[in-house]
């Protein structure tokens, strides 16, 4: 039951929280038929309030694994709820098994945020493990029936997609300056020496988004 009220959004977050509340927190380790707990389906639905809930309940529910030791994690990336990649970036260990940005996970990890777009989640994977910048995603096994970038590196597959850059964009003027007059800062976990340990990990996220106030002048407009 609580696998389906997770997915329901905030209409139903108040039943989710009667649910959590009263089931004991290595319940919440439970998985359903297709192996996954109640995170994965939260995190799935991008429903961060539900991911919260369960985390603070049972801080170990981000590195229960499926299939291919993916994280709830990757569900958050591959459907591409930045909030909530930011969070779980931040609640996820990466010093015990199954090591979910190690290997085969964290090549797909990273092949999951640049597929998305979640260029500045990329380099901080790069940056934090730095064997994932030089991993060919033929190593990585993924789901996405639709994707022709397994046999690449992560730079083969930035040089794919030059839309995502301003010099590979044919912005018109004003484009160009609100491209130019947004700045979003990445502050939160970055700089913590190591998320092992509960004790070190941070229990939140700081995501600093600055604005200059022509996005607001020409909100509105289209181009």
């Amino acid at each position: 039951m609580l696998h389906i009220a997770v997915e329901l959004g905030e209409a139903r977050m108040g039943f989710v929280e009667k649910l959590v509340e009263f089931m004991p927190s290595e319940a919440l380790a439970l998985r359903d038929s297709d192996g996954v707990t109640a995170l994965f389906n939260a995190a799935r639905a991008g429903n961060i309030k539900a991911v919260k809930l369960l985390v603070n309940k049972n801080p170990s529910l981000p590195n229960i694994c499926q299939r291919d030791n993916f994280a709830p994690l990757h569900s958050a990336v591959r459907y591409g709820h930045k909030e909530l990649t930011l969070y779980l970036l931040s609640v996820t260990r990466d010093n015990e098994p199954p090591y979910p940005f190690s290997n085969s996970p964290g090549f797909e990890l990273l092949r999951r945020a640049l597929m998305v777009g979640f260029h500045d989640v990329a380099l901080y994977l790069v940056e934090r493990y730095p064997d994932l910048a030089t991993c060919h995603f033929d190593s990585a096994r993924h789901d996405d029936a639709n994707d022709s970038d397994e046999d690449f590196a992560p730079l083969t597959v930035l040089a794919k997609r030059p839309w995502a850059f301003p010099s590979g964009s044919r912005f018109n003027l004003w484009q160009l300056i609100i491209y130019h007059c947004v700045l979003v800062k990445l502050i939160h976990f970055l700089s913590q020496p190591n998320r092992g340990g509960m004790e070190n990990q941070v229990g939140s996220y700081d995501l600093s988004t600055q604005m200059c106030y022509c996005t607001r002048l020409f909100k509105g407009k289209h181009f």
